[in-house]
């Protein structure tokens, strides 16, 4: 079975990181003190490279916020809602042998819930 592609996310948690920081009319280096990570850190991040979840967790700390209510702040033109974004976000940061394994449980959940509703059966 082969998972189902086509989902973009056209956000990221990078942008809400450079919103919170232009908000506060803040540079790089101003947020990179205050969260002490080096300011191509935050570059990083602000373009979509999250790299290491103790600097994340930093930066965002830094504004205020936690990881998890920066990525429930992600704009989605998907038509998720906010959960359902930090899901797939948290999913998109998972290793590629990781994310194989946790998409092959969720169809063959899926399947199983669908074999339940129809009645049928699909081994």
């Amino acid at each position: 079975m082969s998972a189902p592609s086509g989902l973009e996310v056209k956000f990221h948690v990078g942008d809400v990181i450079r919103k919170l920081r232009l908000a506060r009319k803040w540079r790089n280096g101003d947020l990179a003190k205050a969260a002490n990570v080096h300011k191509d850190t935050i570059t990083r991040i602000e373009d979509g490279d999250i790299g290491q979840a103790d600097k994340l967790e930093a930066v965002c700390q830094a504004l205020g916020y936690t990881v998890a209510e920066c990525y429930a702040m992600v704009p989605t033109s998907s038509g998720l809602s906010p959960s359902e974004a930090t899901l797939l976000a948290a999913f998109q940061r998972l290793n590629k042998p990781t994310q194989e394994w946790a998409r092959e449980t969720i169809l063959r959940f899926a399947e199983m819930q669908h074999s339940r509703a129809t009645g049928s059966h699909s081994e």
